[in-house]
């Protein structure tokens, strides 16, 4: 029976030109990390609280790069643009880490272009996702899912494919040599199937809708947004590193992290004032009611993400320190990744066939039991004793389980939220914000509360807390549903719903 025959539209050509995306700035993200990973065997003096640092700083430079991205693709060029301008970058830091020779300071400003070009096309490549997806369509929880199946997907595999190809833990150029060549496949496969991906008007399922185009002039804008990002972060990295911010030579040399808290700090205030600002197009037309109410709603589904994104880092983290064995944590970290890819695809597969039914479920349903399962997840870790104590590894299994599961309703569902209720002209800003403000609450939370894994008494606490928090915010979330639903205005209602008088995010204009 032919999708047409059976009422489903198969997904958009376009999705799996950006899963391919996606896997690939996924695979640059394991590629700094396996870098890293051999430069803390080769400086093994350095202390574990600078590591956390450096992982830390490098996240940093990832938000922030997240955040102007988004700045960029809604300000300046189009999502698309930017996007391609990410993977260049990514390329050129990767290629920059590959040929190195192991110097310092080239290792380390790869690693930082190679991290800010990859974190500055991904909103971008979520807001084209979302756009691929009229108002109301069935298949977009279904298409985020996937795209969280194929981040997870291309982090099982990556870690080990680019150790094999390395030769070992000490020499990361066969791996880097890899990422090298599939992101230059990337792009060339981004020249080619651009056409299949959404421009400014488009609407699904309309064969004379717009699709994207690049010109000689685009290429110029892409050019000059790679040259100016690229050198200013390439600068910056240097910058760290000649100040011995962010030196590995030397034991301690980690100085400290406030003067990128400083930089990530002023950006986030300069994004929240750019993109507040009506563009040229929108000049006379402030924020409308329906727009601002719609944004009200996103509060409490962000309130859910961070809590969700901070007990998960915080249980990972106790995870490390309680399976102290090699083989039991292997072993977990085997059982946790397939429940994660096996939830993602029954997830994905039983959107598509809900969605597409009369007995949809709401996006902020979906969300309350993700946020119920990681609560579940956190208060059956409270049950977890001293470190290799009885029954320790069946109650971890237990609750990653159960907290894979609530991510992968969590996160996707919550991202195609973002996409169904963030101002047009302001969505690539919302996605990096909505992206990046759960990950730096998370980092720098975590660095306080690893101090408690060996103190049972105080991380039954902490958990306790996070489990509660999350168990009420879930009933909440179900409870206020008819509430949020009228704060909406018709964003999750299909097209034919438009008699109803349901006002739609496509009448108030790009």
């Amino acid at each position: 029976m032919s999708a047409r025959d059976d009422g489903f539209e198969p997904q958009p050509a376009g999705l799996w030109l950006l899963l391919l995306l996606q896997i690939g700035l996924v695979l640059v993200w394991v590629g700094v990390e396996v870098a890293m990973l051999a430069q803390r065997e080769m400086y093994r003096h350095i202390l574990v609280s600078d590591v956390r640092v450096i992982e830390t700083a490098r996240l940093l430079f990832g938000c922030t790069a997240s955040l102007i991205g988004g700045v960029l693709a809604d300000r300046v060029m189009s999502p698309l643009k930017v996007l391609i301008a990410g993977l260049m970058l990514a390329l050129l830091g990767t290629g920059t880490m590959f040929l190195s020779g192991r110097s310092p300071a080239l290792l380390v400003g790869g690693m930082v272009v190679a991290t800010v070009g990859s974190w500055l096309a991904q909103p971008c490549l979520l807001a084209q996702l979302g756009e691929l997806y009229r108002q109301g369509d069935p298949r977009r929880d279904s298409g985020f899912t996937w795209l969280e199946v194929a981040v997870h997907g291309a982090r099982v595999i990556g870690f080990p494919v680019l150790f094999l190809t390395s030769g070992g833990v000490e020499a990361t150029e066969g791996g880097l040599a890899v990422v090298v060549v599939l992101l230059l496949l990337l792009l060339i496969a981004v020249a080619v199937g651009h056409r299949a991906l959404p421009a400014v008007g488009y609407v699904a399922g309309d064969e004379d809708a717009p699709r994207a185009q690049l010109g000689r002039r685009d290429g110029l804008q892409v050019g000059a947004c790679v040259v100016v990002v690229g050198l200013a972060t390439l600068g910056l990295g240097l910058l760290l590193v000649a100040a011995r911010v962010l030196d590995l030579s030397a034991e301690g040399s980690v100085r400290t992290m406030r003067p990128l808290m400083l930089v990530f700090t002023i950006v986030l205030g300069v994004v929240i004032v750019v993109s507040g600002r009506p563009t040229r197009a929108a000049a006379g037309r402030p924020l409308q009611r329906v727009e601002g109410e719609r944004l009200l709603v996103l509060l409490p589904l962000l309130l859910v993400v961070l809590v969700s994104v901070v007990e998960s880092q915080a249980r990972s983290a106790w995870e490390g320190a309680l399976l102290t064995s090699g083989s039991t944590m292997a072993q977990f970290s085997t059982v946790s990744s397939a429940v994660w890819l096996g939830a993602g695809v029954a997830l994905a597969l039983l959107w598509r066939r809900l969605d597409g039914s009369s007995r949809r479920p709401s996006g902020v349903v979906k969300m309350a039991l993700g946020a119920l399962c990681v609560g579940l997840a956190a208060a059956v870790f409270v049950g977890v004793g001293a470190p290799g104590g009885e029954g320790a590894v069946g109650i971890a299994t237990v609750s990653a389980a159960l907290g894979a599961v609530g991510l992968m309703l969590v996160l996707p569902i919550g991202r195609a939220m973002v996409t169904k209720l963030a101002p047009p002209r302001q969505l690539a800003t919302c996605l990096g914000a909505w992206g990046t403000l759960p990950l730096v609450v998370s980092a720098l939370m975590t660095v306080h509360l690893d101090g408690v894994a060996a103190m049972v008494d105080a991380r039954r606490a902490v958990g306790g807390r996070f489990a509660l928090a999350l168990l009420v915010g879930g009933v909440a979330l179900l409870r206020g549903l008819p509430v949020l639903r009228r704060g909406m205005h018709g964003a999750e209602e299909p097209p034919a719903a438009r008699e109803t008088g349901f006002v739609y995010r496509g009448n108030l204009g790009a």
